[in-house]
This record gives C-alpha cells, sequence and structure tokens, in this order.
C-alpha cells in the first residue's frame, strides 16, 4: 500500500496523522519538513475515502499563498496524477475527494461556509489569530472531523503556541520536530545550518532548533 511506503518513508513522529485525533499538531524549527509530510499524508487519505479538505491559512490573497503548489508536486511524486485532477482553485479526487484553499483573516463568512468539511490542514499556523482560530474551531463540528496544524515556532505569548503547545484541548495529538527529523534534508540545506551554527549559534538556535524567542518573533 502507498500508505505503508510513506509510513516509511517520513518520521515517526508523525505517523500519528493516518490515526484518528480531532487535532494533530507539528511544531518545530526551519527545515523540518513537516508541511512536506502534512501534504503527502493529506492526499493519501484523501485518496483512501472522499473527503471535504480545507488547506487554510491566516491571510491568502491569492492561490500562490497557499499550499496549492506543495500539494501539486506531491500528486506527482506520489504517482496521482491519475487520480486528482488540478484546476487553478481546487484539487479534485476520481473518488470524489475535494481539496479547497481558504485565508481565515477578516474572511468570516468564507470560514463559516466550510463547517461541512471533514478536515482543515492550517498551514502558518503561527500567524493565525485568536478570533481566527476561535471562528474556526467553533464552525469545523462534523462528526469525526479533524483540525490540523503546522506551525514554525515564533514567541511563547502568541496565541497559535498557547493554544496548542501550553494548554491543548482533549484529543489532541502534538509533536515538536526539529532538522534531523527530516529524512529528506538536502546536502545543501545541511551545509546552510552547519554554516549558521558556526557563524551565529543564537540564530541557530531560534532558526532550526526551535528555541522560544521571548517578546520578539523569531525567524522560520
Amino acid at each position: 500500500m502507498v500508505k505503508e511506503r510513506l509510513l516509511r518513508e517520513f518520521s515517526p513522529k508523525l505517523h500519528f496523522l493516518f490515526e484518528p485525533h480531532r487535532y494533530k499538531v507539528a511544531y518545530s524549527g526551519r527545515a523540518a519538513g513537516k508541511s512536506w509530510s502534512f501534504a503527502a499524508a493529506l492526499l493519501q487519505i484523501g485518496a483512501e475515502r472522499p473527503l471535504r479538505i480545507v488547506c487554510a491559512r491566516e491571510t491568502m490573497r491569492s492561490i500562490a499563498d497557499s499550499v496549492h503548489k506543495l500539494l501539486v508536486d506531491q500528486i506527482k511524486r506520489l504517482n496521482l496524477t491519475s487520480f486528482y485532477e488540478v484546476t487553478q482553485s481546487k484539487i479534485r479526487g476520481t473518488n470524489g475527494t475535494e481539496i479547497f484553499f481558504a485565508g481565515l483573516r477578516n474572511n468570516i463568512d468564507n470560514i463559516k461556509s466550510i463547517e461541512s468539511c471533514d478536515i482543515v490542514w492550517v498551514e502558518e499556523g503561527q500567524e493565525v489569530s485568536k478570533d481566527s482560530w476561535e471562528v474556526l474551531i467553533q464552525t469545523i463540528h462534523k462528526e469525526g472531523s479533524e483540525i490540523w496544524c503546522s506551525f514554525s515556532v515564533d514567541i511563547a505569548e502568541s496565541d497559535t503556541y498557547q493554544r496548542w503547545v501550553l494548554n491543548p484541548p482533549k484529543n489532541t495529538k502534538i509533536v515538536f520536530m526539529n532538522w534531523r527529523d527530516n529524512r529528506y534534508l538536502t546536502e545543501a540545506m545541511k551545509l546552510e545550518i552547519e554554516h549558521l551554527r558556526e557563524t551565529d549559534p543564537e540564530d541557530y538556535e531560534y532558526v532550526y532548533e526551535g528555541v522560544l524567542r521571548t517578546g520578539a518573533m523569531c525567524a522560520g
């Protein structure tokens, strides 16, 4: 099965993506490969059964701001091009799976229109405001529905960090990752990481190890 191959391909920390949890959260420093894995898992799950999936982020001015391209690249890599039909605004599976894209900020009506979806993947979750999270969580209430969130560490005071790391609700599966968990890290990226570690150890800790900056934005 493709799913079994995927489980061997990416970090064991993310195998929970194939398990039933209301909330699935992964946070990290840069280059951990979490978005790559979220996209691959989402496409595989959508190929196994018909789902209505929304890929969201706080601000989406155009489809270019979304994970549309990432999903398209993964469709090609997973040899799912005959299964998924890609258009400029959505992705459809031959089994009825539909993948939509949405921005959250200042778009309450748009959020409320996705109440019947099965999975919402919120990418770049560190940018999501308290108001957006509350509206989204209150809206997605279909039986068995899930909210996925991938985000980079920024500041401890952010609502996303407070909500998912410090005070996670029940039935939340959350993992912390760093670049060592990325089995597909390129040699070029490894050199960049090593260079920053040697030249600016403090910044390296923030960017790649996911060490929090208190009261200041973290790169990554």
